[in-house]
Formats: C-alpha cells, sequence, structure tokens
C-alpha cells in the first residue's frame, strides 16, 4: 500500500476478477450494480487505478469471485480465483 493507504494491486485484481469471470466492462458494471451511461468507464478507471470503487462495489466483487474483501484490498494476499465461475 502507498503512504496513504491506497491498495496497489487492487485494479490489478479487479480486471483479473472481471477476465475470470469473461465479463466486458458493461456486464461487469451491471454485476456490481452501477448504471448510468458512463458506467463502463467507472469499471476501467478502477482496474487502472484511477479511481476507487466504494464499499457496495468492493463487497459486489468479492461475491462474485468468491473471496473476501480482505484479498481484494489488501497487497500481500494473493487472488485465487478457482470457483469464481457463475
Amino acid at each position: 500500500m502507498t503512504p496513504k493507504g491506497i491498495p496497489q494491486q487492487l485494479g490489478p485484481k479487479l480486471k483479473a476478477i472481471r477476465l475470470h469471470l469473461g465479463y466486458t466492462l458493461e456486464q461487469m458494471a451491471e454485476a456490481v450494480g452501477k448504471t448510468g451511461a458512463s458506467r463502463r468507464t467507472r469499471v476501467h478507471e478502477w482496474e487502472t487505478g484511477k479511481r476507487q470503487p466504494d464499499l457496495t462495489c468492493l463487497l459486489a466483487y468479492s461475491r462474485l469471485a468468491s473471496v473476501s474483501t480482505d484479498c481484494l484490498i489488501d497487497d500481500h494476499l494473493d487472488l485465487a480465483l478457482g470457483g469464481a465461475q457463475s
């Protein structure tokens, strides 16, 4: 994590989840409950680290991937995506 506590691996982990599920940016946005014209852009910004998702979206990602939220936000924990396909 950076000195401000922002996880550096969150974006890559979120992208790995989306790709593991075979979702497009649009499908992922819908799956985590984002609506509106910019929802696809929002997911892309999370994956590239330009923005951070809110807690509700983090929880949705963790449930989709069957991983804990700790796994998503802790840079020292690896993301294991064995059974996340739906």
